[in-house]
């Protein structure tokens, strides 16, 4: 996989990607005032999602993907180290296993060709893998190890309705941009973007670089990380 440093392919698919960054600000409140309020909107349980049958577990679930595409609950189950496939109305539709490539599913992501994304990890380091539709193991996505002289940790996948793949790096503060040929064409660098870090920076408690990142999403064209 190429790495390709130049800055300004990331900057113009900035111009179709607007980065929405969820500020989330951390209050401490009396146990007694959080009790007496009432939540704005009532959560109402609908069903349990599991396995026909006795006997089958989810075992120590680490991912949960909806993709929106096919209607699908995409359910990482580390447990039994595979994907569990559930329709939109919560009825198991089949498994794929993960032992021959990963262990510990952490994250999902579906594209909009139907192609589905799986970041783990093996005994040499983290994996990005592509499978097909069905389960079928594809190409495996090169993760360099470092970047820019920094350690690359990847935690956290999204993908946009043009099937670019945007990968978190917490370690690197910074999200890798893959393009449909598997190659890094760009980083959001959340920390070397001097406009963007002042405006994290002005909407975070604890200031500068006193925050982490969470699972990100993408709506349409436009990437959401909730700081």
């Amino acid at each position: 996989m190429k790495v390709q440093q130049q800055k300004n392919q990331a900057t113009s698919k900035l111009g179709q990607i607007v980065l929405g960054l969820l500020l989330v600000m951390v209050f401490l409140m009396p146990i007694g005032i959080l009790q007496a309020e009432e939540l704005a909107v009532p959560a109402e349980f609908i069903r349990d999602i599991k396995l026909p049958g006795f006997g089958e577990t989810i075992l120590r679930p680490t991912a949960l993907h909806f993709d929106h595409y096919n209607d699908e609950v995409l359910v990482g189950d580390s447990g039994h180290n595979r994907i569990l496939i559930f329709g939109g109305n919560g009825v198991f539709k089949f498994s794929f296993s993960l032992t021959e490539i990963m262990t510990i599913p952490r994250d999902i992501a579906t594209d909009s060709q139907g192609f589905i994304y799986i970041l783990g990890s093996n005994p040499q380091g983290q994996v990005l893998q592509r499978f097909d539709f069905d389960g079928s193991p594809l190409e495996a996505i090169e993760i360099p190890r470092v970047l820019d002289d920094v350690p690359v940790e990847l935690r956290y996948l999204a993908c946009d309705e043009e099937g670019t793949l945007y990968a978190l790096d917490h370690n690197g503060r910074r999200i890798l941009v893959i393009g449909q040929d598997d190659s890094i064409t760009g980083t959001i660098n959340l920390e070397r973007d001097l406009e963007l870090a002042e405006k994290v920076a002005d909407g975070t408690a604890g200031g500068e670089g006193a925050y982490a990142l969470g699972t990100m999403t993408c709506a349409g064209n436009t990437l959401y990380i909730p700081i």
